[in-house]
């Protein structure tokens, strides 16, 4: 073949390839546009990635008290008390973000939100959420509970809710943020988070006439701790921070500190033979302690 002739053909496979390029370009364009009209659809610097959304609505019958638990890898978790005394109700909101709709659709049928209910113990369980390689889902999980439910959380990566219950409450994250309102602790409380705040506000009942002083532990090893209780509450605190401060509103009994800045304290409000005990850690952050108005 002579030059003249290798010259033409290498020409014809540029104009080709630059060609096929911009017709790709073209049906990428169109596959927004459409997207759109249906779902979220969020461009991507490099690529182009849908958002998809499917809302699951379950409920389950239940005796109090109650005893609610949740496991949940990947999303966020709130759960308050609602009106009913006999049922929990589970909104879950299951969102795939995926580099096309099918394959958000097919995620999403993929993960299976369990709702389960025998006597006064309930569970609400997710599972299929695996490590996707096209895209990721997260399932956020809006629970309704009678007043009187003790409450289990198992979550990996998301923020838990707890808002309105009476019982105990044992919490286990990754990370997020863990926020308790409005609660009243008739047993205990065990919180343990790798990243994330601890926030807790709430009444912690003395145990009479238990002769075993209940415990409320709040530890994270990257976050603040706050514990907010009524002036009057009788407990005892054990509370240390290696990176921060401790810092207490409440006029403590036999009180002691140490470190730099307050880096950890000891001491007692309102005590009773059988305060409540009252655990707080950080290992990097700070801790407060304060009455609620």
């Amino acid at each position: 073949m002579s030059r003249t002739a290798w010259i033409v053909l290498v020409v014809v496979l540029l104009l080709f390839t630059l060609a096929c390029a911009v017709a790709c370009l073209a049906l990428g364009a169109v596959f927004v546009y459409r997207g759109a009209t249906v779902t979220e659809v969020v461009p991507v610097p490099g690529r182009f990635v849908s958002r998809i959304q499917e809302t699951v609505v379950s409920e389950v019958a239940i005796r109090t008290p109650a005893t609610l638990e949740v496991r949940n890898p990947w999303g966020n978790v709130t759960i308050r008390a609602g009106e009913d005394t006999d049922r929990i109700e589970v909104v879950a909101t299951k969102e795939a973000r995926t580099v096309s709709l099918p394959q958000g659709e097919r995620l999403l049928q993929q993960v299976v939100v369990l709702v389960e209910g025998n006597g006064t113990r309930s569970s609400v369980w997710v599972t299929g959420l695996e490590d996707f390689r096209f895209g990721t889902v997260t399932v956020n999980l809006d629970i309704t509970v009678p007043d009187e439910t003790d409450v289990i959380v198992l979550n990996e990566a998301g923020n838990v809710h707890v808002e309105g219950t009476r019982g105990s409450i044992r919490v286990r994250s990754d990370a997020g943020n863990i926020r308790i309102r409005d609660v009243t602790v008739t047993e205990y409380v065990d919180v343990q988070n790798s990243a994330g705040n601890v926030d807790f506000e709430g009444r912690v009942l003395d145990p009479d006439p238990d002769p075993l002083p209940w415990e409320v532990a709040l530890r994270t090893s990257a976050g603040n701790v706050r514990f907010a209780v009524p002036m009057a509450t009788p407990f005892t605190v054990d509370a240390e921070t290696e990176v921060g401060s401790v810092i207490s509103d409440f006029e403590l009994e036999d009180l002691q500190t140490g470190g730099t800045v307050g880096q950890w304290l000891k001491g007692g409000a309102n005590m009773t033979p059988i305060s409540p005990n009252v655990i707080l850690r950080s290992a990097a952050g700070n801790i407060r302690i304060e009455p609620l108005p």
